[in-house]
């Protein structure tokens, strides 16, 4: 059984060895496809005069927005029918988030219902649950004020995100120029900007209030908000249009969470970044 396990591995070894190495590189336009999510959370607020619940119910919804990616590696011919292919690239993804919300809150004996819509990215509060600063006073809803810069509303919400991946995929041939793949990557963030109000809590003279509000729009990191390592599933389809240039086309699936679980997340639904993408290969040789 020795000697078979070394022959085998002699076969396979001295194949791979002469295989047909290709090198490439390809540029690709993306487009983000975010499904709707949904959360809910129930918090009470036992440092209020008189302690109170809040129900919150959301809907987060994320608009397609356009993107590219750029990569560069090898394939290796296993056989007629089969390759392997290993490549590293950078990818940018942008998205913009709506966020409605409904929030009915109760004391005993007061009821108060509110429901709205703003745009934020990050991670899906139909409100930000937010640590007073004053003692006593514990957390509350805030909402956005999404009027607060109308020179920027358009952008509320905008978010754009850059990737480094490393790849690796299995090519099955379905024709003499056609072939289909898939395989994970893992994903590194360099970077995450959008366009949010900044919050801003300031005590004000009594000992058990606080002022919130958002004076204004501004582009600024939540690199820190998301997850910073992950991995991702792809589904690929190339066609060879000649012998140095192949059509390629992909749905790409993230496995992690988009945003990271804070203090007061909400259960339900996570936010997971999915796309499509079609572009162009070029073959070395």
């Amino acid at each position: 059984m020795r000697l078979i396990l070394i022959a085998l591995l002699l076969v396979t070894g001295n194949s791979f060895l002469h295989a047909q190495v290709r090198y490439f590189f390809q540029a690709e336009g993306n487009l983000s496809l975010l499904p709707k999510i949904k959360n809910n959370g129930t918090y009470v607020n036992t440092f209020a005069a008189n302690p109170n619940q809040s129900v919150i119910n959301s809907s987060t919804t994320f608009k397609h927005k356009p993107g590219f990616n750029v990569s560069g590696g090898a394939q290796v011919k296993l056989s007629k029918y089969l390759a392997i292919e290993a490549s590293a690239g950078i990818r940018m993804l942008a998205y913009r988030q709506k966020n409605k919300y409904h929030i009915i809150t109760t004391d005993g004996t007061n009821y108060t219902e509110s429901k709205g819509t703003y745009y934020h990215a990050g991670i899906t509060y139909p409100a930000y649950i937010v640590q007073s600063p004053s003692p006593g006073v514990g957390y509350f809803p805030y909402v956005p004020d999404n009027q607060a810069d109308a020179s920027l509303q358009k952008k509320q919400g905008n978010a754009n995100l850059g990737f480094a991946s490393l790849a690796a995929v299995l090519k099955l041939n379905l024709t003499e120029k056609t072939s289909i793949g898939i395989g994970p990557s893992l994903d590194f963030l360099l970077w995450a900007k959008a366009y949010n109000d900044k919050m801003l809590i300031v005590e004000s003279p009594l000992p058990d209030y606080v002022y919130v509000w958002a004076p204004k729009t501004e582009k600024a990191s939540i690199k820190k908000d998301l997850t910073n390592i992950g991995a991702s599933g792809h589904i690929q389809l190339e066609h060879q249009l000649t012998d140095q240039f192949a059509l390629q086309a992909a749905f790409s699936q993230a496995i992690n969470k988009l945003y990271k679980d804070q203090e007061m997340t909400l259960s339900g639904g996570k936010a997971r970044m999915r796309y499509v993408s079609i572009g162009l290969r070029y073959y070395l040789q």
